[in-house]
């Protein structure tokens, strides 16, 4: 009696779909410090970005400016199939006695995967 062996290739694909997975590793997650734009008075603004390595299908960020701790202006924005986002918030101010502290709290996440929490203020005084 004959015996037959067939053989069949097998491939793994140990890939992940695109940004799944690793987001953490592969992303920058920058939050820059409020600063005055047309001084005195104007607008502060304050600027956050995610860069990643690789094309990711949702890219979210979201952002609070404070001033002396009270929310000023928030915003949140969402890129798609993107290896970017950036976003920027503003809000009017006028130039009142003393000095205020402008703070931004921004938090962001690439194909849901959390990449951080970060709150960092102004560096000058306006």
């Amino acid at each position: 009696m004959r015996r037959l062996l067939l053989l069949v290739p097998l491939a793994v694909a140990a890939a992940a779909p695109a940004g799944a997975g690793g987001a953490e590793s592969t992303c920058n997650f920058t939050v820059n410090p409020p600063f005055l734009y047309a001084p005195p008075g104007g607008t502060v603004i304050s600027d956050v970005s995610v860069e990643c390595f690789a094309p990711q299908r949702r890219i979210r960020i979201e952002a609070t400016l404070t001033q002396d701790g009270a929310i000023a202006a928030a915003t949140m924005r969402d890129c798609r199939k993107r290896s970017t986002c950036y976003v920027s918030t503003d809000a009017s101010t006028n130039d009142v006695p003393g000095d205020q502290v402008w703070c931004t709290t921004a938090s962001a996440s690439a194909d849901g995967t959390f990449l951080g929490k970060e709150t960092v203020c102004e560096t000058n005084d306006f």
